[in-house]
């Protein structure tokens, strides 16, 4: 009959780097993703502005941390922006789902929860879009 062979402490860390390198390619593919996404939508001659928001913006997220992605636009927009601005803006990677919340747009803006997939994994990403003036 066969023992169990007790595990060393170096041989038990190594059991969780897998887990380590998987959260490093999810942080690269999302630092990757947000320079796609600030490339696509800065595409459009409507975008007066784009910037991150929430830990990503102001230097404390972690490799859990969702994307909160805020872009300004002007009167030339189209109207569907607001609808599907993944779309719109050519945004990229493979979306899992899209969540519409109406009441976390600005007044004259609006809002959709994005899930898309990067390095394997879900990634939430808060989508804002602000008119660059404000309603009348």
């Amino acid at each position: 009959m066969a023992t169990a062979r007790r595990q060393r402490p170096h041989e038990l860390v190594a059991q969780f780097d897998p887990v380590e390198r998987r959260l490093e390619a999810l942080t690269e593919a999302r630092r990757h993703w947000i320079n796609k996404a600030s490339e696509a939508v800065q595409r459009h001659e409507f975008v007066d502005a784009v910037w991150l928001v929430g830990s990503l913006g102001s230097g404390t997220a972690d490799a859990y941390s969702d994307v909160d992605l805020v872009v300004a636009v002007d009167e030339t927009r189209p109207a569907e922006v607001f609808a599907d601005p993944v779309a719109c803006f050519g945004l990229p990677g493979r979306v899992l789902y899209t969540r519409p919340k109406p009441r976390n747009a600005p007044a004259g803006g609006g809002y959709l929860a994005v899930c898309v997939q990067l390095a394997g994994l879900p990634v939430l990403i808060d989508l804002y879009v602000w008119p660059s003036e404000p309603p009348r």
